[in-house]
């Protein structure tokens, strides 16, 4: 079965409360081309070749690393010349360039006053260079401004360690208004 990761972030703690993505194994995949409706009856087909997981698992581990506040090890599994991108029209928003500025956004996201926010991580998804975590973030305002939204992150995983960071909401006018308030 799939297991997920959840951060409680409120304000700056974090906590895990599930395990890690890489609980099970990767399997090599054999299909008959004849699976496909009889295309191409080839007997004896090659098996497809899976990524190799470091990717993904680089990026659980980012995620963890967050979740349990461990900034130094967090730090050390981003690339010197990381990018974090964060669409939108709100404070937050904007190219985040370099260790110590993805650490700021990070702990701005986590320190601002009177906001509870948490991510729940619903699926890592890997290829040879990437990997793409589909989040379902929630969050509470003062004032009753709530985020509902769901996102993707997707990483590019460079020399083992992550080089650029996107953002992509399901519900851009919701971040924005959440985190303009």
């Amino acid at each position: 079965g799939r297991s997920a990761v959840h951060c409680a972030i409120t304000r700056s703690t974090a906590s895990v409360t599930s395990a890690s993505y890489f609980d099970r194994k990767l399997f090599d995949i054999e299909l008959s081309t004849s699976y496909f409706l009889g295309m191409n009856n080839t007997p004896n087909p090659k098996p497809i070749p899976h990524p190799d997981p470091g990717p993904t698992a680089t990026v659980v581990a980012v995620y963890d690393a967050f979740a349990r506040g461990a900034a130094t090890e967090l730090a050390d599994l981003l690339h010197p010349d990381v990018e974090l991108h964060v669409p939108g029209q709100q404070p937050l928003a904007g190219v985040h360039r370099g260790i110590d500025a993805v650490l700021e956004f990070l702990r701005a996201t986590t320190t601002l006053a009177d906001v509870r926010e948490e991510l729940t991580v619903i699926d890592v998804l890997g290829s040879a260079e990437r990997a793409a975590v589909l989040c379902h973030v929630t969050g509470h305002r003062a004032g009753e401004v709530v985020l509902d939204n769901l996102t993707v992150h997707v990483h590019r995983v460079a020399d083992g360690r992550v080089a650029e960071i996107r953002f992509h909401n399901f519900d851009q006018m919701g971040v924005d208004a959440f985190w303009a308030a």
